[in-house]
């Protein structure tokens, strides 16, 4: 199992814990705001730090705890303004308003920071997503380059997190690649941890019956302590930033606009667009 593979499976009614590291955490699916009905698979997203050889920083936003949505038929992953924010000066990427994302030199893919996003409250799971699954392609043909500030001259990316003024926050692609989730339809709860990309064998395990809980899976301890009070925002240390160079010593927290060189080249799309409820979900 590779992240870059080009196949891949889907297992109905069991797990496979052969698939995923450590052990799977359980966590509720809430309601949509303002209705009485589950439409979407909806967590509560508590936690994100910025991870490298630097160090590491918590990263806040005044959305937390943040309802995203998990959407596999969603490219990027889309997070609240600020914190957004505060992830793009970790790595320096840089907005471009000609394409509207941000991006970031291509050769950030070799860096070996990432970042880890806790779900369901203290103590809940966490996926850590690192720096190759974030640095995307802007094109099917020859890339782009920088044509000025600290990246002038190296090929442009875009960055697999993005921002959203509002709701709905989603957790797409560039997320759910290094986490292996079981979704439970009957009880409302998804478990979750991470993906075992080098994994060789496999051992399914069954549901014991429709509504049985969901085998091998403990429920994250802190979900009832889960605040609805929107937490303050603060400046990050920013001592992991330095740690996210790549391989050519791209260094980080980069701040003015990006001006990139479009010429022969095809555009694979890089605002790309989103559903709430993607096709293809992974149904267990």
């Amino acid at each position: 199992m590779w992240s870059d593979a080009s196949s891949g499976s889907i297992l109905f009614g069991g797990i496979d814990t052969d698939k995923y590291k450590g052990d799977l955490a359980r966590i509720d699916i809430y309601k949509e705001s303002g209705s009485d009905a589950f439409t979407a698979f909806i967590v509560a997203m508590t936690s994100l730090q910025a991870v490298s050889s630097t160090g590491t920083d918590s990263l806040t936003s005044t959305q937390f705890p943040i309802p995203a949505v998990l959407d596999s038929g969603t490219t990027l992953s889309y997070l609240p303004d600020d914190l957004a924010v505060q992830v793009w000066n970790e790595v320096g990427a840089v907005y471009s308003a000609d394409i509207g994302v941000a991006t970031v030199p291509c050769s950030m893919a070799d860096s070996k920071g990432y970042f880890s996003f806790g779900l369901g409250g203290t103590g809940g799971p966490l996926i850590n997503i690192t720096m190759d699954e974030l640095v995307l392609d802007l094109s099917s043909g020859q890339a782009p380059t920088f044509t000025s500030g600290r990246y002038k001259g190296q090929t442009a990316c875009e960055f697999g997190i993005q921002n959203l003024t509002g709701g709905p926050y989603l957790l797409g692609d560039t997320f759910l690649r290094s986490a292996y989730v079981v979704y439970d339809l009957v009880n409302n709860q998804i478990a979750i941890a991470p993906t075992d990309f080098n994994s060789t064998t496999s051992n399914v395990v069954a549901f014991a019956s429709s509504g049985a809980p969901i085998p091998s899976a403990t429920a994250a301890p802190n979900q009832g302590e889960i605040s609805n009070t929107a937490s303050a925002t603060s400046a990050s240390s920013m001592s992991a930033s330095s740690g996210f160079a790549g391989s050519s010593g791209t260094k980080s927290a980069a701040s003015a606009p990006a001006a990139l060189d479009w010429s022969k080249m095809a555009i694979m799309g890089a605002a790309m667009g989103f559903t709430i409820l993607g096709s293809g979900l992974s149904l267990l």
